[in-house]
């Protein structure tokens, strides 16, 4: 015995589901006065130390951290010469140390990206020229046997 089952009951049913899990919701959020706003101190405490141990795994992390620290020590010690302030070319060398990774980084994965796309394209127009090939010999083959069986 098969039952049969009609689409639009079983989306109005879900849609109802829905509905309700959506009104519970807010009546628990309405009735919860104490709602704490994240901080810094939990977001630190949702890092790891795998994260850390796992970032020089990530492409380009390596490139990247090689070029900030590089460009905001010469960044920091620029602004030292300039201004004589150690704070002032602190502060100058983490923005630069920052700034510069994050650019590096980028750039580098998006000469990744464009090395990929090419190979990708190269492996393309090769399988076309290889088909194309293919149906040529077939073509040649085909023009060939009819030439033989016409003798």
């Amino acid at each position: 015995m098969t039952k049969e089952i009609n689409i639009d009951q079983v989306e109005e049913s879900n849609a109802l589901d829905f509905n309700k899990t959506a009104i519970e919701a807010r009546k628990n959020k309405s009735s919860s006065t104490t709602e704490t706003k994240p901080n810094i101190v939990e977001a630190i405490k949702t890092q790891s130390w795998n994260d850390f141990k796992s970032s020089p795994k990530l492409p380009c992390s390596r490139e990247g951290l090689m070029y900030g620290i590089g460009l905001g020590l010469s960044t920091g010690l620029l602004r030292f010469v300039q201004k004589g302030k150690i704070r002032s070319a602190g502060n100058w060398a983490v923005g630069g140390f920052v700034g510069f990774s994050i650019v590096a980084r980028e750039g580098c994965l998006f000469l990744k990206r464009h090395q990929h796309m090419k190979v990708r394209d190269v492996f393309e127009k090769s399988a076309v020229l290889e088909e194309q090939k293919k149906k040529k010999l077939r073509e040649s083959g085909k023009i060939e046997l009819e030439n033989n069986e016409k003798k």
